[in-house]
């Protein structure tokens, strides 16, 4: 019987003891895989600059400004001095109102800008952008570059055309007669004086009368007078093309609105009957003289501008005193002081 108690005992202290070496392995082994490997410790190749920039998230900084902040800001700038944008095309909306669509040029524009409509019957109107769209994604500021609808929401869809521009307050003016130089592509065409052809500004053309100086200048280029039969948004330095029966014969750049007689081609006999108009004084309305000069000669700002801070100055040469004696009641209704003097 104690024989048999004690095989027992052996058998149970046997037991005991593989249960604790068991339990002891267990813990290695836990503690073996909490310490991180060799193998564990090699670090993951970062993303390429491409794939960051597609995946990362704005920081608070980059993100678009709150509508309260865009409409907070002041009316200057919502848009910069040189925005401009070409209109090409235009449809409506129900619901929401007219959208203008096209490349911005130049410049930037926020929604709640004010800017002007320019081309076209020479009437320039003002309108409010309502919204920005590009890619189907809405946007608070769009800049040059970018092709974009803009919501106008206070101009109906007849009341806009291809050819038009949208442009930031006095940036653009709008007329049917300038000079130019032009660069043709072909000799053939500095041979003829006068022609008619078409020129091709922003996204439009319009039939023209051109009238080249048959001097050529230093550079190849040549001046030239041009009339156009529609009103066209333009200012000093707008580049465009003269076409002839579809093909492009020449590229050519504003020099000045409004055409002005060539010296050489003036003699004093031709001066007779010529009447000239000239500011003297400005008055206390300088800003309202600024833009009556712009109405009447199709100036951009900073010509009339000119023409008003270096007064005395030629505003035009006329050979009808019916329109020298319109310009200056125009003028001396805003406070100026207007001389007219017959040749």
């Amino acid at each position: 019987m104690r024989t048999k108690i004690a095989v027992l005992l052996v058998i149970a202290l046997g037991m005991l003891s593989l249960s604790a070496c068991g339990k002891n392995d267990v813990e290695k082994d836990a503690n073996l895989d909490a310490t991180p490997s060799v193998t564990k410790q090699v670090k993951e190749p970062e993303n390429s600059p491409i794939e960051s920039a597609e995946t990362a998230e704005p920081s608070p900084s980059e993100s678009a400004p709150s509508e309260e902040s865009v409409v907070s800001m002041p009316s200057e700038d919502l848009v910069s001095e040189d925005f401009l944008m070409q209109v090409e095309d235009v449809f409506t909306i129900t619901g929401r109102g007219t959208v203008v669509t096209g490349t911005i040029l130049s410049g930037y524009v926020w929604v709640g800008a004010e800017v002007e409509l320019v081309g076209f019957g020479g009437e320039t109107k003002t309108t409010r952008v309502g919204g920005i769209e590009a890619f189907r994604k809405l946007m608070d500021k769009a800049e040059a570059g970018d092709s974009i609808g803009l919501m106008v929401s206070d101009l109906k869809r007849d009341e806009i055309q291809r050819g038009q521009v949208l442009a930031a307050k006095g940036y653009m003016s709008a007329t049917n007669g300038f000079m130019a130089k032009l660069r043709f592509t072909d000799d053939k065409w500095l041979g003829e004086s006068k022609f008619t052809g078409q020129c091709y500004f922003f996204t439009t053309e319009t039939t023209s009368t051109v009238d080249c100086d048959p001097k050529t200048l230093e550079d190849g280029t040549v001046m030239a007078d041009i009339i156009t039969d529609e009103i066209l948004p333009m200012r000093v330095g707008t580049p465009f093309e003269l076409r002839h029966s579809g093909a492009v014969i020449a590229t050519g750049e504003v020099t000045h609105l409004g055409i002005m007689p060539r010296a050489a081609e003036i003699s004093d006999a031709d001066r007779i009957g010529i009447i000239e108009v000239t500011l003297i004084e400005t008055g206390s309305q300088k800003v309202e003289v600024i833009k009556e000069i712009r109405a009447i000669l199709g100036l951009d700002l900073k010509a009339a501008k000119e023409l008003v801070d270096y007064a005395p100055s030629l505003i035009k040469e006329t050979e009808s005193m019916e329109e020298a004696l319109d310009i200056k009641s125009r003028l001396e209704g805003l406070g100026a002081k207007v001389e007219i003097t017959e040749l």
